[in-house]
């Protein structure tokens, strides 16, 4: 999305797969202004938290959630002075 996309445009620009998905999660399509990924737990507990450079992650981000409990995880998105949040199943 260009500098001046909606919150709606830079919310259905990102991916993630597969969802639900198991151990692997690819999550695509994130917008250069993206500063910071956070996984929060079905209790609101942050899990993980993923400083994202743009220019170095290539727009794609790997996570391996290999050691998580299966449930329903929230990602949450640092877009700009905005969050973009996300649901994340783990089966």
């Amino acid at each position: 999305p260009t500098p001046r996309a909606s919150r709606r445009q830079r919310q259905m620009c990102i991916r993630d797969s597969p969802n639900p998905g198991k151990n692997i999660f690819y999550i695509n399509h994130l917008p250069g202004e993206t500063s910071e990924i956070i996984i929060r737990n079905s209790a609101g507990k942050i899990v993980m938290s993923i400083p994202y450079n743009a220019a170095v992650n290539k727009k794609e981000l790997k996570l391996d959630l290999r050691n998580f409990k299966s449930g329903i995880y929230v990602l949450e998105f640092k877009i700009g002075d905005q969050i973009i949040t996300r649901k994340l199943i783990k089966e």
